[in-house]
């Protein structure tokens, strides 16, 4: 260095290279602590596109726009088959069709779809042989010669029509006026007998014994004796004829009899 301070070539030389060294030092060792924060992507490999399903269904063929109201095409969802079947009867096939089913069979259409309807809709109990009944009479002639309904029947025997079971059908019939708590449904069938029918008994469980079971001396034979012996245990019949003809004759004759008695009576 001289006096003046002024550096030579050489000297700016020798101080630029210092320089550049310490520079690549510092450089070195700050890559080797810094923490990169720039995001680097996973490579993915594709993936394989997957077809869309066609169900082959087409909303403007379905659902039709009736005023701002969405509604189905019937034509649409029903098939042509479909509604053929729904529209008509289908045949029913039975095996080893008897005399009765084959007469049914031979009715004209209203009748024989009556006749189904009622036989095969109707329950089995107490309106087992109401059915029975509205079919044997629209059944035709032949089965006057059958001696027994037949075995989808349970073979009950043809009606042998007695006074007895005359007065019972009569008392079934008028069942309504027996016990006023007690409501049927309305019987449109008056007078007309049906031509199987059958008379049964109830026979109580054991552990009815003592809840539901009537005494032997209080049984009676048939429909007629039991209302008789309701009768003479209640008296209800007695009491309502004594109050309607109490109505009735009020303020007739029978009244001016019972006021001339009261009169006589008197001292």
């Amino acid at each position: 260095m001289t006096e003046t301070g002024i550096l030579t070539d050489e000297q700016i030389d020798d101080l630029l290279s210092q320089a550049e060294v310490r520079l690549r030092g510092k450089s070195h060792s700050a890559n080797e602590d810094e923490i990169s924060l720039e995001i680097v992507k996973p490579t993915t490999t594709s993936r394989k596109i997957v077809p869309k399903l066609h169900s082959n269904l087409v909303r403007t063929k379905y659902i039709n726009d009736k005023q701002g109201v969405a509604e189905t095409n019937a034509k649409a969802v029903l098939e042509h088959q479909q509604s053929l079947l729904a529209d008509g009867f289908k045949s029913v096939e039975v095996s080893h069709k008897s005399k009765k089913v084959q007469s049914i069979l031979a009715c004209p259409a209203p009748m024989k779809v009556f006749k189904f309807i009622v036989t095969l809709t109707v329950p089995l109990g107490s309106s087992f042989i109401a059915a029975l009944v509205v079919v044997c009479t629209l059944a035709n002639e032949e089965q006057n010669d059958q001696t027994s309904a037949g075995p989808d029947w349970f073979d009950m025997p043809k009606t042998d029509l007695t006074p007895q079971l005359k007065r019972d059908l009569q008392l079934i019939e008028m069942r309504s006026v027996l016990d006023p708590h007690r409501h049927y449904k309305k019987n449109n069938r008056r007078g007309k007998v049906p031509t199987f029918s059958q008379t049964g008994t109830v026979i109580e469980g054991p552990t009815e014994f003592f809840s539901a079971r009537i005494n032997k001396k209080d049984r009676s034979k048939n429909f007629v004796e039991e209302a008789m012996a309701t009768e003479r245990e209640t008296g209800r019949f007695k009491r309502k004829y004594s109050e309607i003809q109490d109505t009735k004759t009020s303020g007739k004759k029978a009244h001016y009899k019972k006021l001339m008695a009261k009169r006589r009576k008197r001292p």
